[in-house]
């Protein structure tokens, strides 16, 4: 065959089909946005074409490159099972050899290609039953209606909403810096021996108002996030996680929250922070700084690419979650300076001081290597100890609240009058000193930062705030009405019904 006839041969299907059905699985399991799957599934289809094709270039036979392509594949879906993975290349390596070996004509050569053309329709039938397999198992878990309806809320060409009534021109932008994770202050100071009173004393020089005791509703940011956006209890959380596990990211995407915004003549602008189930992908304008997210992550997790990539690209990982972060900041201080506009809802998800800790006091890089980052605080203090954990959590603190006070006086400089609420989701999710203490630890996790500056309508908050009363006390401070106040019940949840309570505050 000539070199003409080789680049022109369709290559086999179904080594791209396995994995675009692997990625659709993931997607159907994690009911993330389809809209997070773009670069995984370009990859799987790119890939699982270009192995086939490549190796019937060598070869010039289409069934035996599929052959090969497959055996690739699985090499790369066995990268954490190294043993599979030899097997797979000394495979490839074999069968590379019968190609140059093999008689060209013959019975025996004829013999051959009858084999592995059967192969390759029978490998064809398998993919298209595995893509079938995963199809049904998206309706058993409702997942197309869903995702139809993500691929037209979410997508960029969708008609922007028009504000129902002319209260706009009254109403101030509305500004949420979001620090996730970021403890009260008295609890770094009891728990950690890190001072950010001076972070304190400087959101009070810019008008805030600093609850010394304020609490989060909530033990996890998409359940902090649902409570917030739709005005409602702990009891309405509660009441749902005994049920089937609901889908978060719906919650808070649909959410009252928006509705009323837009409602009000709000543009929505939402700076995207990595993690899919709380990402605000329904915002007018969702701004995505490009690195890899949740759903990537896991993809390469599952694939072993991680593997390969701790080796190759050991700091990949560690320079993404810092890029991440400092990219958050500076879309948002681009839409700060757009504030004049008109009135605009903006909503900025920092992703720290929530572990791991990647920046140092001046912004300089913290060493931390590998393709698995340490994402929970206990994960990063059994890895770094105690000590250690607390050196770098001071420094990620400094740097997050220098980069914090920039981003308000740039809101500020560009509309004096803006609301801005700088709070977390959460405190600490470090372990409790006592061993007789409950997990999650409550009274560390929820003591949480909330600040707020609402020019010309003080007394939004009172020095014992929870979060779920925030958003409604300022609808009503600024429109006149809204969503009455709810109970300010905490509830802890630790992942099971059966040993989640609900929090009785200290203070």
């Amino acid at each position: 065959m000539s070199l003409g006839a080789r680049l022109r041969t369709r290559p086999a299907a179904y080594p791209a089909a396995i994995l675009v059905a692997l990625v659709l699985n993931l997607l159907v399991d994690s009911a993330v946005s389809p809209y997070a799957i773009g670069r995984p599934l370009i990859a799987a289809i790119a890939i699982g074409f270009l192995a086939p094709w490549l190796a019937g270039l060598v070869s010039g036979d289409r069934d035996r490159a599929g052959m090969i392509g497959l055996l690739a594949v699985l090499s790369v879906l066995a990268g954490r099972m190294p043993a599979v993975t030899a097997l797979s290349l000394i495979a490839v390596a074999l069968l590379g050899l019968h190609l140059v070996l093999a008689p060209r004509a013959g019975p025996e050569a004829q013999r051959s290609h009858h084999l592995m053309a059967m192969s390759t329709r029978s490998l064809t039938m398998a993919a298209a039953i595995l893509l079938v397999a995963v199809a049904i198992k998206a309706v058993q878990l409702d997942r197309i209606g869903m995702f139809a309806q993500d691929l037209l809320a979410e997508s960029p060409l969708r008609p922007q909403p028009i504000a129902a009534n002319q209260v706009a021109a009254k109403m101030p932008n509305l500004v949420l810096v979001l620090l996730d994770g970021f403890p009260r202050s008295d609890k770094l100071q009891s728990e950690f021996g890190i001072d950010d009173s001076s972070f304190v004393r400087e959101l009070r020089t810019r008008d805030f108002f600093v609850a010394e005791h304020s609490r989060s509703n909530q033990t996890l940011t998409q359940l902090t996030l649902a409570q917030m956006f739709n005005y409602q209890s702990a009891d309405w959380i509660a009441s749902r996680l005994d049920r089937a596990s609901p889908t978060w990211r719906l919650a808070i995407n649909d959410s009252l929250l928006l509705r009323d915004l837009h409602q009000l003549g709000y543009r929505t602008v939402a700076v995207a922070p990595g993690f899919e189930n709380v990402a605000l992908r329904r915002a007018d304008v969702y701004l995505d700084t490009g690195q890899l997210n949740e759903f990537e992550w896991a993809i390469g997790e599952m694939t072993g690419i991680g593997s390969l990539a701790s080796i190759v690209l050991p700091n990949l990982a560690a320079d993404e979650r810092r890029s991440r972060l400092t990219d958050a900041f500076e879309v948002a201080q681009q839409e700060a300076r757009r504030l004049r506009d008109g009135r605009t809802f903006l909503f900025v998800h920092v992703v720290a001081p929530h572990s791991p800790q990647v920046f140092g006091a001046d912004g300089q890089p913290l060493e931390l290597d590998g393709f698995v980052l340490p994402y929970a605080d206990t994960a990063e203090i059994a890895r770094f100890g105690i000590a250690e954990y607390r050196r770098r959590l001071a420094g990620q603190i400094t740097f997050l609240e220098h980069r914090t006070l920039q981003l308000v006086d740039s809101v500020v400089a560009n509309d004096p009058g803006a609301v801005v609420v700088v709070f977390s989701d959460h405190g600490s999710g470090a372990p409790p000193r006592r061993s007789s203490e409950t997990y999650p630890y409550p009274e560390l996790r929820t003591a949480n930062l909330l600040a707020v500056r609402s020019p010309a309508r003080p007394g939004i908050i009172d020095d014992r705030s929870t979060l779920a009363n925030l958003l409604p006390r300022l609808l009503r401070a600024y429109t006149g009405s809204g969503p009455a106040d709810v109970p300010e019940t905490i509830f802890a949840w630790s992942g099971n019904w059966g040993t989640s309570f609900f929090f009785d505050r200290p203070d």
